[in-house]
Parts: C-alpha cells; sequence; structure tokens
C-alpha cells in the first residue's frame, strides 16, 4: 500500500471518530489552531511537499535564490511566488455549515491534495489538504492534518479558488528557461555556425562596461565596437526560454536531427563555470502546413527545433527570438 494512500485511509478514520464531536459543538468553540493555515515567514520554507489521490506527487526544493523541482527542474518564478503568497496570506473565508459537513468531509477524503510545508527540519511545520472548490467558486475546502473541521479558505484580494495552484506534476513547475543569469554572472556568449564557420564569433564581458568581440574564424577583434549594441546582445541570454517541450518525437527522429549540422549552435558560460548550450535545427514543414502558409516553403518559419542540456532536452523556439540574436561580428561595429 502506498504512503498516499495509507495517508488518506487514516484520514478517513480521524474524520468519522470526530464528526460526532464536531457537529456537537457551537460553531464559535472552534480553537484556532484548526483554522491556523498560514505561514507567515515564507522565507524560512526550504520544502514543499504536495501529493494528490493518483499517487502523483512532487517534491518542491529551495536551493539558495532558486526551487527545484523534484531535484531536477528548476521552478517557474511564478509559479512559485503565486504558491508561497497563498501559503502566506491563506484566511479562513467562513467555517462549513453543520448541514453540508459531512459531504465536504467525504470529499475531502475522497479527492483532495496533501501539502506538507518545512522550514529546514525533517519534520514539516504544517500540513493540510486542499479540496475543491465551493459552488461559487470564490472559497476552497481545506482541512488540517489531525483535525477533523473543514473551512472554506481563500485569499483576501483573490476572486477565485485555490485548488488549481497545489499541482502534482513536476513538469508543469518547470521553468521554461535554457539561458538564465544576471547580467554580471555572464561571462562569455558564442555563436557558431557550423554550415559556414567564418561567421563564428565570441563575446567575453570584461566587466564594467568593457567587452571583447572576436571572430573564431580569424582570431580578430573588434576594436571599435559599439557598447550598446553589444549590451542589448548580451542581455537577450540573461532570460531566454523555449516554446514548448517536444514530447513525442520519435528517437529516430531525434537521432536523424543529430546527425546532421545545425543552423546554430550558442553556448553560454557564467562566471561560476557552468555552461549551457543550444542547438538549432530547422522543422521540417508538412504538406498541410505548406497549405497553411499558401506557398512552398522548405522549414517552419515560426519556430525551430532546440537541443539543449547535453542534447537530453527537445523544443521547439521560436524564431522571433533567434532572429535578433544571429549575428556576425561585424555586426557590432560602432557606425
Amino acid at each position: 500500500m502506498g504512503k498516499n494512500k495509507f495517508t488518506f485511509i487514516i484520514l478517513i478514520a480521524l474524520i468519522a471518530l470526530s464528526l460526532y464531536y464536531f457537529l456537537t459543538q457551537k460553531e464559535t468553540t472552534i480553537k484556532k489552531d484548526l483554522s491556523n493555515f498560514a505561514v507567515e515567514d515564507t522565507a524560512s520554507i526550504t520544502k514543499i511537499f504536495i501529493a494528490d489521490k493518483l499517487n502523483q506527487q512532487v517534491t518542491i526544493v529551495r536551493d539558495g535564490k532558486h526551487w527545484y523541482a523534484d531535484g531536477k527542474y528548476l521552478c517557474r518564478e511564478d509559479a512559485i511566488e503565486v504558491l508561497l503568497t497563498t501559503i502566506k496570506d491563506i484566511e479562513v473565508k467562513s467555517p462549513v455549515s453543520k448541514a453540508s459537513m459531512e459531504n465536504e468531509i467525504k470529499h475531502l477524503a475522497a479527492k483532495s491534495v496533501k501539502v506538507e510545508i518545512y522550514t529546514g527540519s525533517d519534520k514539516p511545520i504544517k500540513v493540510y489538504y486542499v479540496g475543491g472548490a465551493t459552488l461559487d467558486n470564490q472559497g476552497t475546502y481545506m482541512l488540517l492534518e489531525n483535525s477533523a473541521v473543514p473551512f472554506i479558505m481563500h485569499v483576501p484580494g483573490f476572486f477565485g479558488y485555490l485548488s488549481t495552484r497545489y499541482f502534482t506534476d513536476a513538469k508543469l513547475w518547470r521553468d521554461n528557461s535554457i539561458f538564465k543569469s544576471e547580467f554580471s554572472e555572464l561571462k562569455t556568449v558564442k555563436l557558431e555556425y557550423p554550415k559556414d564557420k567564418t561567421k563564428d564569433f565570441v563575446i567575453t564581458n570584461l566587466n564594467n562596461n568593457k567587452f571583447e568581440v572576436k571572430s573564431l574564424a580569424t582570431n580578430e577583434i573588434v576594436a571599435n565596437y559599439d557598447t550598446f549594441k553589444v549590451k542589448k546582445y548580451l542581455s537577450a541570454f540573461i532570460r531566454f526560454g523555449y516554446e514548448a517541450p517536444v514530447v513525442n518525437i520519435k528517437s529516430e527522429k531525434r537521432d536523424s536531427l543529430l546527425n546532421v549540422l545545425p543552423e546554430y549552435i550558442y553556448t553560454v558560460e557564467l562566471t561560476n563555470g557552468r555552461k549551457e548550450s543550444l542547438k538549432l535545427f530547422n522543422v521540417p514543414v508538412s504538406k498541410e502546413e505548406m497549405e497553411k502558409y499558401k506557398k512552398v516553403v522548405p522549414f517552419d518559419p515560426d519556430r525551430m527545433y532546440g537541443f539543449f542540456s547535453n542534447d537530453k532536452e527537445v523544443v521547439t523556439v521560436q524564431t522571433q527570438l533567434i532572429y535578433p540574436i544571429t549575428k556576425v561580428a561585424g555586426d557590432f561595429i560602432k557606425r
């Protein structure tokens, strides 16, 4: 029996034992600790564990200023911010009425998401269950562990339910960045043209608003570079993301792509020594897509295939993001 299933069985037993007591009490006698869901100091949170009834689960861990899902994926900043805000600001909107108490307890026992919040130790400081939405979609049924008293919870100022903020798919937590850093962390950005090596170049950040732009084919350095152009180019790599993961690509197609020369290879090195490379390949156009574009086009003009993380990750990247960073060394000369 899985851990999650066992936990929910215990939950049902606890609810059954405590239900009679609750129904015989006045709502005003409910202890505050039964409704204390919030964690005020979210900066102290180091780990959040979320599990659902389908045995899907995710562990989100803080590492410095970033969060990672299941130790693999850098988390989306927007999703983490929303979750932490929810954990901090969540409040009781109203108690569950005695008339609907039994039904809501059954619903929580049958379908809810368990949330464990940690602040450094192996023991969570808060554990609760997140159920479904109220009929008006303006509240969410929730229950603290070791309690049989559910509440309708909300975040003041937010109109909607909170269940969707606690999701268990690690890939949905994933940040779509390929390159991500602060400008000061950028050490070098290199662009290679495997089909025309004469265009290869690298830019080195020398700090203090100084840079080196060098052709890799001739080793010539661009002496009269335009500082604004260089900084604008490098800034594109502070946060460069993909459009979507390619999840259904066949292994033979993947291998065939990697066996041909890519159009471009971007490599970003940070001051801490970490490197990430992105290989970009054209996406062939099907007959149906040719009809969409109403002309014969050999490749999709809107997106390219991208391989990164040592070619393990396959994604699509929008060409509108690629074209502005497709340069040659001469493009940075001051005019």
